[in-house]
This record gives structure tokens, sequence and C-alpha cells, in this order.
């Protein structure tokens, strides 16, 4: 083998190393420590202190809270309108039954999308939450949404939220 080739080939194994080599550093990654049911009831918790600050017609500090890009998406004038809505039509939330909990990653922070079937004093509606973990291991909210006929303008009008299967 000549001597070409030998550099050649100590070249090939040095850049291959390098590039599978850890890097040593320390980079914080937020991950699900919690189990699901500790997840499932943190998150339970949230949405019983969102919905008691929303009968307590008390949402800046909700809003505050809430991720950066909840708040780029919805200005505070629009959330405590929205939040007003369902307190006076809907009442406050009596009980609510966990129907859906997804617990996913993205860019290596924990992010919960969940539904519940909530019981309110004028009657029944589905919420739907997303709730963000950032590094400080600090829930935030990223959506609500409270689908109930008496939200709408014409609760005739409502229709229930079907699930179609996608082919």
């Amino acid at each position: 083998m000549s001597f070409s080739r030998i550099v050649f080939f100590l070249l090939i194994v040095l850049a291959l190393a390098l590039f599978f080599w850890p890097d040593g550093s320390k980079k914080r990654k937020n991950t699900i420590e919690e189990n699901p049911v500790s997840v499932s009831e943190t998150i339970t918790e949230q949405v019983n202190r969102l919905f008691d600050d929303i009968a307590a017609e008390q949402v800046a500090g909700p809003y505050r809270a809430a991720t950066s890009a909840f708040r780029e998406e919805v200005s505070l004038e629009e959330f405590q309108s929205f939040c007003d809505n369902i307190a006076t039509r809907l009442g406050a939330l009596q009980e609510h039954e966990i129907e859906e909990m997804m617990i996913n990653e993205k860019d290596g922070q924990p992010i919960v999308t969940a539904a519940y079937r909530g019981e309110f004093e004028q009657g029944d509606g589905l919420i739907s939450v997303i709730y963000h973990q950032e590094e400080n291991s600090v829930w935030r909210l990223q959506h609500l949404n409270v689908n109930a006929p008496q939200l709408n303008d014409d609760p005739g009008q409502f229709q229930e939220p079907v699930e179609r299967p996608v082919e």
C-alpha cells in the first residue's frame, strides 16, 4: 500500500471519527420524566385552574402564563372575550372527564393534547387543550377550545365534532 493511500485512509477514518464522536456538551433535552398518569393529573389540574380563573373572570394571569406562540396568535382582548363568552353562556365548569390524551415531543419538548367532556352550569361541552412543557418544567397553555351549542349564536346550528378515519 502506498503512502498516499495510507494517508487517505487515515483521513477518512479521522473524518468519520469526528462526525460520530460525541461532542461532550451537556445539551439539555427536556423529556417527559413523569409517568403518563402523573402527566394526566398535572394537565387536569392545569385545566381546573384555567376554568376556575375563567369563572372568576381573572384570565389575564393564564394569558400571561401561556406560550409565546399562543400570545402571538391571540390578543389578551380576544382571549378575554372568548373566556367571557364561556363564563356567560356556559357558566362555571362543574365536572369534566378526560376523553383522550396524547403525549408527544416536538423539538425535544413535551406537548400534551387533551380532550375533556365537560359539564358546565348551563350545559355540556367538549374542551380541547394543548399544553407545552418548557425547559423549566412548567406546563404552558398553547391552545384552548370549547365546543358547545350554547357558544353558538344559533345553538340549533351546532354540530357535534365527528371523528373521520383518514385513508
